[in-house]
């Protein structure tokens, strides 16, 4: 990996992922955050992963049907480019799945479930977020399609 220094102004543009503003970039993983040159706090323009947009809809399961669901709805979905997930420890791939649960938490989406909460397999990832979410006070749905917030009917 090197670092190049280009002579003149050149375009950068900020990916915006999951609302978030800093992504993982090469095949070293570099955590990166563009912003325009000696401007403090003024961001590049903003392009969307369309499989992370904002729609206020979450969906959680097993792959590939997460994956699935969420393209087929346009919904937000957890997504690490596979090359920086096989290199990250378990703890590490845990707490980037945790602060994506907390942001989903936090903004309050619907959580829709490709795989019924009934088909989780023990161990599995999928397993792991039912099991935080309701330490967080969710609950499955009748169906085990949803999972309903703390405090909602």
């Amino acid at each position: 990996m090197s670092i190049t220094s280009r002579p003149g102004l050149q375009a950068v543009y900020n990916l915006e992922i999951d609302l978030e503003h800093v992504y993982y970039v090469s095949t070293s993983a570099l955590l990166v955050h563009n912003s325009y040159p000696n401007t403090p706090g003024k961001k590049a323009p903003s392009a969307s992963a369309p499989a992370k947009r904002a729609t206020g809809i979450t969906v959680l399961g097993h792959y590939p049907e997460y994956v699935n669901v969420s393209e087929a709805m346009g919904a937000r979905r957890f997504q690490i480019p596979e090359s920086v997930w096989n290199r990250m420890t378990d703890a590490e791939r845990w707490a980037a799945n945790q602060k994506f649960l907390d942001r989903t938490i936090a903004h309050g989406d619907q959580i829709i479930l490709a795989t019924p909460a009934g088909n989780a397999r023990p161990g599995s990832w999928f397993k792991r977020e039912l099991e935080y979410l309701m330490g967080k006070g969710y609950r499955p749905s009748a169906d085990g399609t949803r999972l309903i917030p703390p405090g909602a009917p």
